[in-house]
């Protein structure tokens, strides 16, 4: 509480007013007494000239009986006076002093003329000589013509000693008062300072985050209002700081929800303001844009994105308020992005919302189908006009000439059999992708499947001038698959190869085991294919020699279906070729052990 500056301005401030206040009545009080002591002092010696004029009479002339000698005596020494009288010259008839008024000054002839002037006249005096300090009062006798005077003094040391003593004492008690004032004043002010020095720590601490503060209420005064009032407010603040705090944990876990769907989001998400500055930006943006994502934000957008589309679009958006859309082409990775401006809400517009979508598979894909389409069409134009050709040839006379009508029509035929096997092929490739081919998944032996895609092709082979091998390690593995899907596969690889193999040439069917994979190889000493082929032969209908290919009655879809297949079968395909010396396909698939050797297996553990 000492340590308070208010306590100390209002204690100080009000010790000043009370001890001044005592000050002037203490000064006030001796004064008066003082005056009062003076007063009673000259009433005195009035009285007492008073009582010699008329002891001595109106007709006094110089002379004084032994009667009234012995009254003047007995008079001066009852009242403690000194007393002299003197002729109308002033010089001095009858002097009566004792003890302190052993020396009694005269007045002068001048103050005794203004004594007779005025009757009496009262002259205080202080005696250089005898350092003494005196009152004095000088009255005229007989009658009007002056005849003498009476000269009455008394010695003021006695007075003033009683009147120190008197002032002593009220200048003690003022002194003892002023204490005793200036203590209830420290316990008052400290009544009050008190509950304001605690309301001033609660608040204090209320302002470093204790919202727990309470103040005792110590009175029922305006300070006691202030307390329970501050109390009060401390609760209500308490409470609505907690329920602050709990709607700020809530938005913060939103806040932290949506940062992590918008990180998560494969689509990229950038906010930018008004000022075209960058407020968010997740991680597809930097993965889109090859952007750090610590340097990002704040950053004017054209630093970051550099492209002039997506500046234009989102000053437009700004403009107008609306959602815009457009579409670029990133420059390293030249992928295909749909861009997407949305404003966010309020009067002028304070930012923009761009949403970045990867189109580039979906372009593919329309490019595969417009692509599809075209092949389709193709390949079916091509019989269905050959068709065309030969029955309109026929029905216009080639009919009946046996040379030509049996050739003509075995070409129909074939032509036939040609789109009913791309029918086919179209069917079962768009089963497969589709996912609505079932499949049965079994060990499958290779040895005996291979035998047998070898035995269906041999009289083909041999009428080509090829030679069909089988080599392999270990003629005992098995891989899991579908039998008949892994013969389609290899019917395939071993029919593309007797297609490009020259006559004296090989086509070998071989495998081994790689890290718990069997990699399957059908390898033959054809023409090859080109390296910038390798990546687009298991397109549909692509082909690297497209009239020699339908010169050979392909479809285009085999190696298509060969790579769907293995991919149901949960592998993969690839090759590798040289032009000129040949190609080897390789099929890997997950290698399978017969239910019967882990029968055996498990008996023997």
């Amino acid at each position: 509480m000492f340590k308070s500056s208010l306590f100390w301005k209002l204690f100080l401030r009000y010790a000043v007013l009370t001890t001044v206040s005592t000050v002037l009545i203490a000064y006030v009080a001796t004064s008066t007494q003082h005056s009062v002591s003076e007063e009673q002092c000259h009433q005195r010696l009035l009285d007492t000239t008073t009582t010699v004029r008329l002891l001595i009479g109106d007709n006094w002339n110089g002379n004084i009986p032994t009667g009234q000698l012995d009254q003047l005596v007995e008079l001066s020494r009852e009242r403690d006076l000194g007393l002299c009288l003197l002729d109308e010259d002033g010089t001095p008839i009858v002097q009566l002093f004792h003890g302190k008024h052993s020396h009694i000054t005269p007045l002068s002839i001048r103050q005794l003329r203004e004594a007779a002037r005025t009757g009496d006249a009262v002259f205080p005096s202080n005696d250089s000589q005898y350092g003494t300090a005196r009152m004095l009062v000088a009255s005229r006798l007989g009658s009007d013509d002056v005849v003498g005077y009476v000269q009455v003094s008394t010695d003021l040391r006695s007075i003033r000693d009683e009147v120190a003593l008197i002032s002593g004492r009220v200048w003690l008690v003022a002194a003892i008062a002023a204490l005793g004032a200036l203590g209830v004043l420290g316990v008052a002010v400290s009544q009050v300072i008190r509950p304001l020095t605690s309301l001033t720590k609660a608040a204090d601490g209320m302002a470093k985050g204790d919202l727990s503060q309470k103040v005792p209420v110590t009175t029922i005064d305006e300070v006691g209002t202030l307390t329970k009032a501050f109390n009060s407010m401390s609760d209500q603040l308490a409470d609505r700081v907690a329920e602050m705090q709990r709607k700020n944990r809530e938005v913060a876990e939103n806040s932290e929800r949506l940062r992590t769907v918008l990180a998560g989001m494969v689509e990229g998400v950038l906010a930018v303001d008004e000022s075209l500055r960058i407020l968010f930006a997740n991680q597809s943006v930097h993965r889109y844009f090859d952007t750090s994502q610590s340097d990002v934000v704040g950053r004017p957008v054209f630093e970051v994105l550099r492209k002039s589309e997506v500046i234009e679009l989102v000053r437009e958006t700004l403009r107008g308020g609306s959602s815009k859309s457009t579409e670029i082409q990133l420059p390293r990775s030249h992928q295909v992005v749909k861009l997407f401006a949305n404003s966010l809400p309020g009067t002028p517009c304070p930012g923009v919302v761009l949403v970045f979508h990867d189109v580039t598979e979906l372009r593919r894909l329309e490019g595969l189908r417009r692509d599809f389409v075209s092949n389709v069409s193709h390949e079916l134009k091509t019989p269905l006009a050959s068709i065309q050709a030969y029955a309109s040839t026929l029905l216009n006379g080639a009919l009946e000439d046996e040379t030509v009508n049996r050739r003509f029509l075995e070409q129909i035929e074939e032509q036939v059999d040609r789109l009913h096997t791309l029918i086919l092929d179209l069917l079962s490739l768009g089963k497969i992708e589709s996912g609505r081919e079932m499949f049965d998944l079994v060990p499958v032996s290779l040895d005996d499947l291979a035998e047998s895609v070898i035995a269906g092709v041999h009289q083909r082979a041999d009428a080509n001038g090829v030679r069909l091998n089988l080599e392999a390690a270990d003629r005992r593995l098995y891989v899991n698959a579908d039998a008949e899907g892994l013969r389609t596969i290899l019917d395939n690889l071993v029919d593309n190869a007797l297609k490009y193999t020259p006559s004296d040439g090989d086509i070998t069917i071989g495998w081994y085991v790689e890290s718990n994979q069997v990699v399957i190889l059908v390898q033959d000493t054809g023409c090859g294919i080109p390296p910038q082929d390798h990546q687009r032969i298991f397109e549909r209908f692509y082909r690297v020699d497209k009239a020699r290919s339908r010169e050979l009655g392909g479809t285009g879809l085999g190696l298509s279906i060969v790579k769907h297949l293995a991919q149901v079968f949960g592998g993969s395909v690839g090759l590798s070729s040289e032009v000129g010396k040949g190609t080897t396909f390789k099929i890997r698939l997950p290698r399978a052990v017969p239910a019967d050797e882990a029968i055996k297996s498990s008996v023997v553990d």
